[in-house]
């Protein structure tokens, strides 16, 4: 990895973080959510460089697009919270992700700071 991208994903944990940590004390419960693929098998050799499966089988973790932090609020409604630093602009799947999360009543958003979470949650909570 680039010392570029190290600080890229440095910055991106931190701002996670951050929002997470606002939002730890009120009515509102944000979790970091993990999607991606992962597999699953028989062991055949686990070292610490190495895992041969035998029968390996993909899994999906999480819906295609999933939002980094995803919760909801005292008033049960689901909250989907984007996190993007810099530059970075959210895919075509992260875009339909949190439009249907806005479509269903609940509350979604890219987030480049603690205030744009607090201005997604305020407004969408005065819709």
């Amino acid at each position: 990895m680039s010392y570029q991208k190290f600080l890229a994903a440095k910055a991106h944990a931190e701002l996670l973080a951050a929002v997470q940590l606002a939002f730890s004390k009120g009515d509102t419960r944000l979790l970091r959510a993990q999607a991606g693929m992962a597999w699953q098998g028989t062991v055949l050799e686990h070292t610490s460089t190495r895992l041969v499966l035998a029968y390996p089988r993909a899994v999906r973790l999480g819906p295609e697009g999933m939002s980094d932090l995803i919760g909801w609020t005292r008033d049960a409604k689901f909250v989907a919270l984007e996190i993007k630093t810099g530059a970075g602009r959210a895919t075509a799947e992260q875009l339909a992700f949190l439009n249907l999360v806005h479509e269903a009543g609940g509350y979604a958003g890219i987030v480049r700071s603690v205030e744009d979470a607090y201005r997604i949650l305020c407004q969408e909570a005065q819709r």
